[in-house]
């Protein structure tokens, strides 16, 4: 490159920095990443940091864990880790981190690192628990995210650190659990509202036909018609996890290209691939062909007695009381607003299970409590048996059966025993 192609390119790239300068990027750095020599790789994480971008690097390590075993067990893709398996995922886990930070600590002047002066710090951040049991299969010391510390997190972040976390996961009793790296990225950009998520590794299942991005649509596609088995389907499956979380912006960058962090980041055309959301959540008034998925969401509730069953009968005529989130013609959320006179009740605030923990269930609330104001109610109320924390921690306040509408009162059943919790509407 010469002097005019290194002026254009740098004047071409400060657009770019001037727009990720404070934001807070995840970056996944998967096995095929971390294999050989990473100095390359480090140096340009750090130059990333050192143009004002908070980093948080997460470090995979599923190949080298299976390297370092004898025989590996796995059921539905996950590993079933024992005792065996949890002292090798540690070990390199740890291998792992020293190797990252001793690279970010190379200062010779001859390196691209020097006077870099980066500070990487790690911890128990990442809170995990059990995978438990499935179909029979005791996954052991393989976990799922409980908690990321995000506000510790970001505390470090604040003060020009980078954090590093790893593949395992601690438990509030103390115990270790190894956790997909992957699932890890993914909870850590969601819970510090990351502005990207970076995943550096195998890209062969992610590369769109044509152009650069690839929808998030097409990537669930993608996964649903892969053995499990299939090189690349690690990263495509983040990918997904990803787009399901509702992160704002999910990049695929190729492991095998030199630079290709920074090349994704700084120019205009990029080197990887990145993934559109488009609007693939939709909240909106329920219609008569919504009750099919109303049912299938409320029905795993009744048959546990958290909801009083409803048939489909009943949902036909109060249709137009029920809101939904749909996903791709999936309905994965629902809430039912049921008008008394100047108050309204909440019901059926439901999300489908591989949805939760992604605020649509607050969504829905903000969407009743519009609703119910503009049909000029002063409060909302909720008879609930299981689900009292959750509300109370949005503003309802426990009261008493006396308090509701008279209308309702007539109706309550008895031997429920639900309890009373009312919101002011203003």
């Amino acid at each position: 490159m010469n002097i005019e192609q290194f002026v254009e390119f740098f004047r071409n790239s400060s657009p770019y920095i001037h727009s990720l300068r404070g934001k807070t990027v995840v970056v996944l750095l998967t096995d095929d990443s971390l294999r050989g020599d990473i100095d390359n790789l480090v140096a340009d994480l750090a130059l990333l940091a050192s143009l004002g971008i908070r980093l948080v690097i997460v470090q995979g390590g599923r190949a080298q864990i299976a390297h370092a075993l004898d025989e590996n067990q796995y059921y539905q893709g996950i590993r079933v880790t024992d005792t065996e398996a949890l002292d090798a995922a540690v070990a390199v886990s740890g291998k792992l981190r020293f190797a990252i930070e001793a690279a970010f600590s190379r200062s010779l002047i001859n390196s691209p690192m020097f006077n870099s002066e980066m500070r990487v710090v790690s911890g128990n951040y990442v809170y995990a628990r059990p995978i438990g049991v499935i179909n029979g299969v005791d996954f052991l010391y393989s976990g799922k995210v409980r908690q990321v510390h995000n506000k510790a997190i970001a505390d470090q972040l604040k003060r020009n650190n980078i954090v590093l976390l790893s593949h395992i996961g601690v438990s509030v009793t103390g115990e270790l659990f190894n956790v997909e790296a992957g699932e890890v990225a993914v909870a850590a950009a969601q819970s510090l509202n990351a502005d990207k998520l970076i995943i550096v590794g195998d890209d062969i299942q992610c590369r769109p036909e044509n152009g650069r991005e690839l929808t998030a649509l097409q990537a669930r596609q993608r996964l649903t018609s892969l053995d499990i088995n299939t090189t690349g389907r690690q990263t495509l499956q983040t990918l997904c996890r990803a787009c399901d979380a509702a992160i704002p912006r999910v990049q695929v960058v190729n492991s095998q290209v030199d630079g290709g962090i920074l090349a994704e980041l700084y120019t205009r055309d990029g080197v990887g691939t990145m993934v559109s959301q488009d609007n693939y959540d939709q909240l909106r008034q329920a219609n008569l062909s919504d009750i099919g998925g109303i049912l299938a969401l409320l029905q795993p509730l009744e048959e546990k007695g958290i909801l009083v069953p409803r048939s489909r009968q009943r949902l036909e005529t109060e249709i137009s009381e029920y809101y939904v989130f749909e996903r791709d013609g999936l309905v994965i959320g629902c809430a039912a607003l049921h008008p008394f006179d100047d108050m309204a009740e909440l019901a059926c605030l439901v999300i489908h299970p591989n949805y939760r923990g992604q605020h649509r269930a607050q969504s829905l609330l903000q969407e009743v409590e519009k609703q119910a104001l503009a049909m000029g109610c002063h409060g909302l109320f909720i008879l609930t048996t299981q689900t009292a924390h959750w509300f109370v921690e949005r503003g309802f306040i426990k009261a008493t059966k006396e308090q509701l509408p008279e209308a309702r009162r007539q109706k309550l059943d008895a031997n429920r025993n639900s309890q009373v919790y009312i919101k002011a509407l203003r």
